[in-house]
């Protein structure tokens, strides 16, 4: 079975991440064979109407294999490739929000393209990242269609590394990754109180993100990032948006720091399993870390995320793909 993966972005982010390992595994789990798979990643952001024309016809000429494992932007393109054939198409979709960056066209696209997949069982099928995500799309988007779980999986063993090797440090907070989805009205409030409390609060970044107005700090290396998150009281995560899932909040417990968060969607999904909090105010964020009354994190409900499960849930879907 030839597996093709398409994505497209000039960094390499969370979700491809979780893609990377989806496609890898699938592949694993029906071939054990390396030359069976191949991923093809347009290393660039496609931005107006002429870059997403571009990106189109790059994602048509590019798709080929029996199965196409592809993000929720290249559906369209790889649906019309085979539209006379049986191969089948994979989309992997981490969230579906309009309150995101993306533009209205990326929706109305999207919303098409799960009324195509409601009548196109045999050919095509989505991932998402979490439980919530499925009873979303069927829920609020009338999505019939196949929906397979695949969640984010972790080598925890060599997460709780961190955590058993550091000392907190009872005045250091971590804000989450610095990025579009934040809000960073509640942030600023935040900051404020606690470092008038005598915190030290950051961000943290991998891309040389340049902030004047914000604590972002960067980390040349993942070990760095991991290594300082355990060190902290814990992680603070304000959104505006639902998100697919959280890495850095999974990968937060997994260290050894609590998360509170406003939470919403997969992110909600992830703290709740590990005992986190969810806050409805910036208040309610600001008193559990100057009052020290955070939770004691269940590691034993994120075994379930652990990398050597990962096996399992590709089995669903190569039984349709096998079908």
């Amino acid at each position: 079975m030839k597996i093709t993966y398409l994505s497209h972005g000039q960094n390499e982010t969370g979700g491809y991440n979780h893609e990377k390992m989806f496609c890898e595994t699938l592949s694993d789990v029906a071939n054990n064979c390396d030359i069976c798979y191949k991923e093809i990643r347009f290393k660039r952001n496609f931005k107006g109407i002429w870059g997403w024309v571009l990106l189109f016809l790059k994602a048509f000429y590019a798709a080929k294999g029996e199965t196409i494992v592809t993000v929720a932007r290249l559906a369209w393109p790889v649906y019309f490739r085979y539209f006379f054939n049986k191969n089948r198409i994979i989309v992997v979709l981490h969230n579906y929000d309009p309150r995101d960056n993306k533009p209205k066209l990326y929706f109305y696209l999207l919303k098409r393209f799960f009324k195509v997949a409601n009548s196109r069982k045999d050919k095509i099928s989505l991932v998402v990242v979490a439980e919530y995500w499925k009873n979303n799309l069927s829920t609020n988007l009338n999505f019939k269609g196949n929906v397979f779980l695949f969640p984010n999986f972790f080598d925890n063993a060599k997460l709780h590394f961190y955590r058993d090797v550091v000392h907190k440090k009872s005045n250091l907070i971590h804000l989450g990754q610095w990025n579009d989805k934040i809000d960073k009205k509640l942030y600023r409030i935040f900051i404020h109180a606690l470092e008038h409390a005598g915190l030290v609060c950051y961000f943290s970044d991998n891309q040389g993100t340049v902030i004047h107005d914000f604590p972002v700090t960067q980390f040349n290396t993942h070990e760095a990032y991991l290594k300082q998150m355990a060190l902290c009281k814990c992680t603070v995560i304000l959104n505006k948006i639902e998100e697919g899932w959280n890495r850095v909040a999974h990968e937060s417990m997994l260290v050894g720091t609590p998360v509170v968060s406003n939470g919403g969607a997969g992110l909600s999904e992830l703290i709740n399993m590990g005992n986190g909090h969810i806050i409805h105010t910036v208040e309610e964020a600001i008193d559990l870390c100057l009052n020290d009354r955070l939770n004691t994190i269940d590691y034993k409900a994120l075994e379930k995320f652990n990398i050597s499960n990962k096996n399992t849930f590709v089995q669903p879907i190569l039984h349709w793909l096998e079908a």
